[in-house]
């Protein structure tokens, strides 16, 4: 009885958004949460298939488009931060500071493009083992000094399986934990409204000699599934900040500006 009556506060309906399949659980109380270990909220989970063989980014930029727009319109005229999450040292780490060095807000800006916002940041704040700072300590004292309205983060994730490796991009409207440190970054741990991207990149195996340690793993093709990844999500981006680019323009932007960007390896 129990059971059958928190499964009454879990939601779950299957859409089709731009030709992919787009899985989306509602949950609306802490307890209903605990049984599929989500918090309340809702989640949208976009079945891209392999970054690998993806025949265009616009194809999947426009399925997270469409799923974005409702989440940041109601931020319409306000402060919007576009933060990255992430060790750009690392490969599986660097997808949120990657993404957000696509995204050449100043200079979009310095050109007179229309926004939806009345102001668009990005922000790359860099992991505790690199700055010594909490992550949400540090990411919320830039967000209040910004004067951000909402922030849409940006990181990768941990699956809970290989099949989910690189084919996967979830959304939440209560923003993420990060999947290394395990850092909680919500409204409660950053003062505003907390969207977030999350694409699952790495997962835990545990080791064949010692089923007490473990060992992350990822797919071979891991280099190229962040920066198709990255592009994708920059896309999405691009076109629901600024709705006048159309788009073949964002894709001419990333092409652009994401020639510029060098990463470590």
């Amino acid at each position: 009885m129990i059971f059958d009556a928190l499964q009454d506060h879990i939601q779950t309906e299957q859409q089709k958004i731009c030709g992919f399949d787009v899985h989306v659980t509602s949950i609306t109380s802490a307890e209903a949460g605990a049984l599929v270990g989500l918090p309340v909220g809702t989640t949208w989970c976009i079945e891209t298939g392999s970054f690998h063989d993806l025949f265009e980014i616009s194809e999947a930029g426009e399925c997270l488009r469409e799923v974005l727009v409702p989440l940041l319109e109601p931020f319409q005229g306000e402060t919007l931060c576009v933060c990255g999450i992430g060790n750009v040292w690392t490969v599986y780490d660097r997808l949120g500071p990657l993404t957000a060095s696509l995204i050449p807000v100043h200079t979009i800006s310095a050109a007179g493009i229309p926004s939806l916002f009345s102001s668009l940041l990005t922000l790359a704040p860099g992991t505790l083992g690199q700055t010594n700072l909490d992550t949400a300590t540090h990411i919320s004292a830039l967000l209040q000094a910004s004067g951000a309205s909402c922030v849409l983060l940006i990181d990768a994730s941990q699956a809970q399986d290989v099949s989910a490796l690189s084919s996967r991009i979830d959304v939440s409207n209560f923003g993420i934990t990060t999947a290394l440190q395990g850092t909680a970054l919500t409204k409660n741990s950053l003062g505003i409204p907390a969207l977030a991207v999350g694409v699952p990149l790495v997962t835990k195996l545990a080791c064949a000699d010692n089923p007490q340690c473990s060992e992350y793993v990822m797919r071979t093709t891991i280099q190229e599934d962040v920066s198709v990844a990255a592009q994708i999500i920059a896309y999405a981006v691009l076109r629901v900040a600024y709705p006048t680019l159309s788009k073949d323009d964002a894709l001419s932007v990333l092409a652009l500006f994401g020639r510029d960007v060098k990463l470590p390896f």
